[in-house]
Parts: C-alpha cells; structure tokens; sequence
C-alpha cells in the first residue's frame, strides 16, 4: 500500500490498540468493499487495490479526525477513504473520459461547498452529505440565497442529465481524474475545455459575482451567473438573450473585463481602507488611567 513519505499513523495502524483496530476494520468493512466495488466499475481499476487504499484512507480518518469539529466519525472517514481510492486512480494514470456533465457538478458542487464552509459548515464531507446539509439555509441571508442559488443549479443539471443530485454526485465524486476538485477544502479549481471559465476559478465563482451583483445590471448579473456559475453554454444562452452565439460570447468577454476591473478595484479600496484603519490604532493617544 501506498503510504506517504514520512506519514505516521497509529501505533497499531488503524488504530492505538489491536483490539480497537480490529473493530474499526470489521465495522468499516462493509463500506470498503462498497465503495472500492464502485471505484472499480468507473475506472476499470482493480478492486482489491482499491480496497486496500480505502483501509489506508480509514488510518487517516482516525489519526486525523477532529472530535472538537465534528461529532460525526463515520462522514469523516468515507470522506477520507474516498480520498485514498481517488488518490491511488491519479497515480496509476489512470485516464477517464468523464461527460461534461460530471465535470459541471463537480464545478458546482465546489462553488456550493466554499459556500458553505463560508456558512461554518465541516469541509471534510462527501458531497452528498454536502448536498444534503445544504438544505436547511433558507432565510433571506446573501449567503443563503447563494447557496440556494447554487443548490438550484445542481438540480439544473441534475435535471438535464436525466438523474438524481445524488447520483450525480457520486458519480462524479469517484473519478479520479476530477478528485482534486471535489477533496479541496476551498478555491476549488477544475480545469475546464473553455479558457473563459477560468474567471470563475481566479475570482472565486459564486462570491465574487454575488460581491460584484450591486455593480451590474441584472441581465449582466444573470449572464454571468448562468454561464459561469450554472455552466450554460452561449448556444444555450443565446436563444434567452435573443442575440447570436457569436455576439453572447463577445458580450461575456466585455462583461469579464469589467468584472475584472471592479474586482481589482474593491480589493485595492479594501487594503487602502484596511492600511488606514491600521494606522489610526497605532497613533491614538492613549489616555492616562
């Protein structure tokens, strides 16, 4: 198996005691041969490797989980041994013709995932469990709306996909070649065939157009949302636009100038007004007691 340089684990590898490491195995042993049975069917890799990497991801879930972050062990540990059959399909180059549609919602599923982190939800979960933690934000908050917006979008294309959300996710959660995206804990990056969307990656995809929504007007503002955000193409745009291919793809590039330059303008007003608050602190007079 695989291990890290350097990487400790356990004293008794899975766990401190032999009797403790034989329960967590046999209590886990169902959902390795589940999910390595699974991994194997999308990448053609072999089962048993892949359930050994899994025990290997179990030994990370128990050395690392965080008791004062979560009470929930068993979400933790299918997270981490997710993340080790994922990580083994990387290194065996193993290459996957994934749909676009998988990478859609691993690209959505990573915007809605930094909102929720956003929210103090825990990082480390499957997306499922994500998905369905995300449910319950429905006030009138900014940042709930955002989430909604994203989880809406996930359905979207749920819906166009002809699926579940959940099996969408799974799906394409356990591709190894989109696992970089789906285990980050944030600014998730996913390589994408068309260059434009990299705006999203550099500006933080959902926050920064809902930080930027004051400065557009709400057909830009949707614009950028549905071709960024919600992953809509500019054939599928141009029919609600009512304009050409051509014209919505020239209209988005002048919009992501513009987004561009206020982006760079908010965050050098921020470190101006941040210097200025900075320097009054150190030149208030301070008052004898």
């Amino acid at each position: 198996m695989p291990i890290r340089e350097g990487e400790k684990f356990c004293k008794c590898f899975l766990a401190d005691t032999e009797k403790e490491a034989e329960k967590l195995l046999k209590d886990y042993n169902s959902t390795l041969k589940l999910l390595s049975n699974k991994v194997a069917a999308l990448t053609g890799l072999d089962k048993e490797d892949l359930y050994q990497e899994g025990i290997i991801g179990l030994a990370r879930a128990k050395r690392d989980f965080d008791e004062e972050r979560s009470e929930n062990f068993k979400i933790f540990a299918i997270y981490k041994i997710k993340d080790a059959m994922r990580e083994f399909g990387t290194t065996q180059a193993v290459t996957i013709k994934a749909p676009q549609y998988t990478k859609d919602a691993i690209r959505l599923a990573s915007v809605l995932r930094e909102l929720l982190v956003k929210a103090g939800e825990y990082p480390y979960i499957a997306l499922v469990d994500m998905w369905n933690s995300s449910s319950k934000y429905v006030n009138n908050d900014p940042l709930e709306k955002s989430i909604q917006k994203a989880r809406q979008s996930l359905k979207n294309l749920a819906d166009r996909s002809h699926t579940s959300v959940r099996q969408l996710l799974e799906r394409s959660e356990m591709i190894p070649t989109l696992a970089f995206a789906a285990c980050k804990d944030s600014s998730m990056d996913i390589e994408d065939e068309n260059p434009e969307n990299t705006m999203v990656n550099n500006l933080d995809a959902a926050e920064t157009i809902s930080r930027i929504k004051e400065y557009l007007s709400e057909e830009d503002y949707n614009l950028l949302w549905n071709r960024y955000v919600e992953g809509m193409t500019v054939r599928e745009l141009a029919p609600i636009m009512g304009i050409s291919a051509p014209h919505v793809s020239d209209r988005t590039q002048a919009l992501l100038e513009k987004v561009r330059k206020l982006e760079k303008d908010l965050r050098r007003k921020k470190a101006v007004l941040y210097e200025s608050n900075t320097n009054t602190e150190e030149t208030k007079p301070r008052h004898a007691g």
